[in-house]
């Protein structure tokens, strides 16, 4: 599949079928139909040099990436992006990992990064005209004060769109506190746990957990309440 270039043509009544072009023979051969609905906001990236097309497909539940490899001739779905694709989407594929920007539309816009080798999204926010960059994304969770005596506040954060959930525990394995629950977008987050339970009483001094989960992904940090 060296020098071929993949295309998309449109076809009545068919939709979107997929195609390679070789420079060397100057024909086009047709590939395997695409798995997937296409809309305006499709976006290609072909590894240059290599058997590997990504391509970014958004739909109404959010953003779906697959991968095609000229070697089986099939295509295979990765891991979602965290974000829900527009028209402005674009990719590329640089250094082994599929870059995309998003968000030109309506919303602020970010520069996300697909490492195939790690099957891990990673996120960059694009703020303002000056082009000033956020942290990069990663899953953590932080409790400050710690030691606390009223309240303490849990920083956490998410690279990708997914469900979490932010829970208290004490040392005997017992939930204390349902904090946070639900679907989240990627960022950063703060929430506050003034030290009752579920009922909203007081807890007794002593250790405790603050459990950010997220299907296989736990986080868990210790918190002391004192008196």
């Amino acid at each position: 599949m060296r020098g071929f270039k993949p295309r998309l043509r449109w076809e009545i009544h068919a939709g979107f079928r997929f195609y390679a072009y070789s420079t060397s023979a100057d024909t086009w051969a047709e590939l395997p139909d695409l798995p997937f609905e296409v809309s305006p906001g499709l976006a290609l990236a072909a590894e240059p040099c290599g058997n590997r097309v990504f391509a970014l497909a958004p739909s109404d539940s959010g953003t779906v990436l697959w991968e095609y490899s000229a070697l089986s001739g099939t295509w295979t779905q990765r891991p979602s992006p965290p974000w829900v694709g527009d028209v402005g989407m674009s990719a590329a594929f640089a250094a082994g990992n599929v870059y995309a920007l998003t968000g030109f539309e309506m919303t602020p816009g970010w520069f996300w990064c697909y490492d195939p080798s790690f099957e891990l999204n990673l996120g960059r926010h694009l703020e303002g005209v000056a082009g000033a960059s956020q942290p990069l994304l990663r899953w953590t969770c932080t409790c400050e004060p710690n030691p606390f005596v009223a309240r303490t506040t849990i920083r956490w954060q998410v690279p990708k769109l997914c469900d979490v959930s932010l829970k208290v525990y004490n040392t005997a394995g017992q939930m204390v506190r349902l904090l946070r629950q639900g679907s989240v977008k990627p960022g950063i987050y703060t929430t506050t746990w003034n030290g009752c339970d579920g009922r909203g009483r007081h807890v007794a001094a002593g250790v405790y957990f603050c459990t950010l989960e997220s299907g296989q992904k736990r986080i868990n940090r210790k918190v002391v309440l004192t008196d």
